[in-house]
């Protein structure tokens, strides 16, 4: 896949902006009803309680997410509705199912200005192995 077709995608639907925004919704699509807590969805997908917040936020005024309010242990129902949105981010969504298609879907992506979480624990446990070394 052409590094340009990518971001035309991107551009087109405006919906993904960082790797957090693409993990979401390939969890999403993957679970369309699904009942859990922000805690667990930070947990599920590897970004800090932050991004996944604004993730969330973003997703939900987009429209592609429907977010209804639980009673039991503050779990929300999140349903996923983009699933009728267009080619574009069908084409995008389709892409970045497999592993070599979400990579290069990040590569184009913006890059953070934060580390995430994942990596900075890889980096934590690099700095301990060198320093025990």
């Amino acid at each position: 896949m052409e590094r340009e077709q990518i971001r035309v995608w991107l551009d087109t639907t405006d919906q993904v902006r960082s790797a957090c925004d693409l993990d979401l919704l390939l969890f999403f699509t993957r679970h369309s009803h699904v009942l859990l807590t922000t805690e667990q969805i930070v947990n599920f997908v590897g970004y800090s309680q932050s991004e996944v917040a604004e993730a969330l936020e973003h997703l939900l005024e987009a429209g592609l997410v429907t977010r209804l309010k639980g009673r039991a242990a503050d779990a929300d129902l999140y349903i996923f509705n983009g699933s009728g949105r267009g080619a574009p981010l069908s084409s995008l969504l389709d892409l970045a199912s497999t592993r070599d298609g979400r990579l290069a879907v990040i590569d184009v992506l913006p890059k953070p200005t934060r580390t995430p979480r994942g990596a900075l624990v890889a980096l934590r446990a690099g700095e301990r192995l060198r320093r025990a070394g």
